[in-house]
């Protein structure tokens, strides 16, 4: 990163998008801060872009209640079940968009076992939808000297900015009971 030549921050030192705004920006990493940042640039004016590498499930804050609720009474695996195929069919077109979510475990269980959080959308789908944000590939590498990142798929784009919201570890394993 040290060759890039436009601001690069951690999302530990983000505020907000309006000093962004205008300008094209590559978030890194497509969890729940990922996913609210590059929302938040984009109500700000700024273009956004967020690397997606792998699967992970999307959910609407109400598929999450509806789930912990259930848990207290239904066995993980059947809420699981239940929660995976609201968002498959509410979410249906996101593999057009270069998101794909886990195969084979539900939201619940992935959490329990990998430690991976759902991402909750608060309106970046949308934009994604709309066009507004863009889904990107893993980055290969920054061109040194430059604004410059090649893509996994072998594209480059110019950005005035990378935040990274990588990093989080979450301690929702410690409290969340497995049944």
């Amino acid at each position: 990163m040290e060759g890039f030549g436009g601001v690069t921050l951690h999302s530990s030192g983000y505020r907000n998008g309006e000093e962004f705004k205008g300008k094209d920006v590559l978030v890194v990493g497509c969890g729940n801060s990922g996913m609210e940042i590059g929302l938040d640039l984009c109500n700000h004016g700024a273009r956004a872009s967020i690397v997606v590498r792998g699967p992970f499930h999307v959910v609407t804050r109400g598929m999450v209640h509806l789930g912990m609720q259930m848990l207290k009474y239904v066995k993980m695996k059947y809420v699981d079940s239940i929660v995976a195929s609201m968002a498959s069919f509410y979410y249906r077109d996101l593999p057009k968009y270069g998101i794909h979510r886990p195969a084979l475990q539900g939201p619940f269980t992935h959490k329990s076992t990998t430690g991976k959080t759902p991402v909750i959308d608060v309106g970046t789908v949308d934009r994604i939808r709309s066009g507004q944000i863009q889904v990107v590939p893993g980055i290969e590498r920054v061109l040194k000297g430059t604004n410059e990142v090649e893509f996994a798929d072998g594209t480059t784009r110019r950005f005035h900015a990378i935040l990274f919201a990588t990093g989080y570890r979450s301690s929702a394993n410690s409290w969340l009971e497995v049944n």
